[in-house]
């Protein structure tokens, strides 16, 4: 799993069953999954983002997306090309 003082890793879209602590923080308690709310703001997504309230509609979703921040960026690269 990932540690609180280094970067996260990768979000992937089959969370549960994946090898390698996708998707999981380690804790004093053992490995724990991240929450649709942690997972949503490693992918750059303002606190107030709607997210699915079923926990494996969510992550899937998550996990297969673009991190916000990562596609603005972009955006504001290809803007003045448009």
């Amino acid at each position: 799993g990932s540690t609180f003082d280094r970067p996260s890793k990768s979000l992937v879209a089959g969370c549960h069953g994946v090898g390698g602590g996708n998707c999981c923080i380690e804790t004093s308690d053992g490995l724990r999954y991240y929450t649709p709310r942690e997972a949503g703001m490693l992918m750059s997504l303002p606190p107030t983002y709607c997210l699915p309230t079923v926990f494996s509609v969510a992550m899937r979703q998550l996990g297969n997306a673009c991190p916000a921040e990562l596609v603005r960026r972009f955006a504001l690269q290809l803007l003045p090309h448009v």
